[in-house]
């Protein structure tokens, strides 16, 4: 995110940044606590009133998402029906931003 926001937002840099974390879970209770502006899955912000969007036109992070499965286990019935349930419920989220 960093390298994002120095290319797309001038003045910016490292030294813009007090705080970094490593879990999406702490970077939300700080945002939420008050922190300052920080990013996180618009489908998990989308949930919180509290929170406001920034800059879509300018931060627009992809967030690619692979699911895949080894081939030994295709076959089993439980693996399948917890694959094809992650492939519906994150194909929904990725339609709703």
């Amino acid at each position: 995110f960093i390298r994002t926001a120095m290319r797309h937002l001038p003045g910016i840099d490292r030294d813009a940044f007090a705080l970094r974390v490593d879990s999406e879970a702490a970077q939300l209770a700080a945002i939420r606590a008050g922190f300052g502006i920080g990013i996180c899955q618009v489908a998990i912000a989308r949930t919180d009133p509290a929170l406001v969007r920034l800059l879509p036109d300018v931060l627009d992070l992809p967030l690619p998402v692979w699911i895949v499965m080894h081939e030994d286990l295709r076959r089993g019935e439980r693996y399948r029906a917890v694959f094809d349930a992650l492939v519906q419920g994150l194909s929904a989220v990725a339609a709703n931003g």
